[in-house]
């Protein structure tokens, strides 16, 4: 459901992603998410703390088809959750496997704080 709402945004989506499992990549985020972001041609910047493996890394490099930019930073690496921060909304979702929560916050002072500190991690990344 969190991942449905920034395919209505009509600005530029800022993520920051963990690597998945292949399984929920493909089976979840690549079908339900991607295609529709690209079909509806909204834009997405996306920070990874590693090159990914397998299908992950066919779809997780810079693309203009895909409107798509991606970065890597190692800083980010061993982070758990993902961040998506879209016209003044801060999606925060954590995929573990267990019990996968994810809270949406709809605040212009919280979205645009956190694009200021994205904006610093994005100059640091390295483009793949």
């Amino acid at each position: 459901m969190i991942l449905r709402d920034p395919l209505t945004s009509k600005t530029e989506i800022k993520a920051i992603l963990p690597s998945y499992s292949e399984d929920f990549f493909q089976d979840f985020f690549l079908q339900n998410f991607s295609i529709t972001r690209v079909q509806k041609k909204i834009p997405m910047k996306i920070i990874k703390g590693e090159l990914t493996q397998g299908f992950q890394n066919v779809v997780s490099v810079t693309s203009k088809k895909g409107y798509r930019e991606v970065k890597v930073l190692s800083r980010v690496k061993d982070m758990q959750a993902s961040f998506m921060q879209y016209d003044n909304k801060l999606a925060i979702m954590s995929y573990n496997e267990v019990d996968p929560f994810g809270i949406i916050i709809e605040d212009e002072f919280i979205a645009k704080s956190f694009e200021l500190l994205y904006d610093i991690l994005w100059d640091m990344g390295k483009e793949i």
